[in-house]
């Protein structure tokens, strides 16, 4: 794998790491709350983020040696 490669599955699991650490900073949040509105909102909010951090880590799979893998 060439360094282009490696730097972008790099970010791509950085980023996806910061979406589930935003995800549980949020979680926690949310809990805390009297407003179940906010609060639903919030909990689909946590799921958005948990479910583009998987996004991201399938992208960052499908970099394999400098290019993308077509579907």
């Amino acid at each position: 794998m060439n360094r282009p490669s490696r730097s972008m599955r790099k970010l791509l699991d950085s980023v996806a790491n910061n979406n589930e650490h935003a995800a549980l900073d949020v979680m926690r949040a949310a809990e805390q709350l009297t407003d179940e509105v906010l609060r639903q909102r919030l909990l689909n909010l946590v799921h958005r983020l948990n479910q583009d951090a998987d996004d991201l880590r399938l992208a960052r799979d499908d970099i394999q040696g400098g290019a993308i893998k077509s579907a």
